[in-house]
């Protein structure tokens, strides 16, 4: 790298220095309440029980996290929480029965209280060849939903990535008979100011300075 390239390269960093600086503090806890139980029971807490037996109970169970952290024009990436299916030995064979899972995410930083999701949640229960069993558990809505508000000067925007087992998205559980499977509901979190940032006088004169330099290295180049 010549010389002018690299006096170019110190200048754009320093210019992009205010972009960084750009990034606002967020804060909060998140919470997970199932509703419209058809069958079983869990209704108003973080529980689904949707078959139970002497052996014990085939549950949804989704725990919400706390998080903090930075966003602004560089990702705040959250993970919200986990899901957990428990899939018992099948008494009842629930099929294709549906409840609602409202995930709060509660803003401490900034104040902004409750930003609810909610989805639909589908259980289908049934049996493989005659022993044993799966709980196949649709995840499908939770992937695109956004919400946007604003506090103070700042307008938020909080986008949910869907359910993610490592590095591998679902769209389901397919839970065999007296196992679990679990996954971490994920959302990008990105903030911008209402008004539009008008570019600092220091940053302007630094991208000027950096072009002007170049263009007198080339000049010399040529003339010689």
């Amino acid at each position: 790298m010549n010389r002018a390239a690299k006096i170019l390269a110190v200048f754009m960093v320093l210019a992009l220095v205010p972009l960084f600086a750009d990034n606002v503090p967020i804060g909060g806890n998140v919470t997970g309440t199932f509703s419209g139980i058809p069958v079983a029971n869990g209704n108003g807490t973080n529980t689904w029980i949707y078959d139970s037996n002497s052996d014990g109970s085939s549950t949804l169970t989704f725990a919400g996290n706390s998080f903090s952290g930075l966003t602004g024009p560089i990702l705040g990436i959250i993970d919200l929480g986990t899901l957990t299916d428990n899939n018992s030995s099948i008494v009842n064979k629930v099929q294709n029965v549906t409840a609602t899972l409202t995930v709060d995410v509660d803003f401490t930083t900034p104040n902004a209280g409750d930003q609810a999701f909610a989805f639909t949640v589908g259980v289908d229960e049934h049996f493989l060849l005659g022993f044993g069993a799966d709980a196949v558990v649709d995840l499908s809505t939770f992937n695109g939903p956004s919400t946007t508000f604003s506090v103070g000067s700042e307008e938020y925007t909080v986008t949910l990535d869907g359910f993610w087992a490592g590095i591998i998205p679902l769209s389901f559980f397919d839970t065999g008979n007296d196992n679990s499977n679990s996954a971490d509901l994920w959302a990008t979190i990105t903030s911008s100011p209402l008004t539009p940032a008008v570019p600092e006088p220091a940053s302007v004169i630094l991208l000027a300075s950096a072009g002007g330099m170049m263009a007198l290295s080339l000049r010399r180049r040529k003339k010689t």
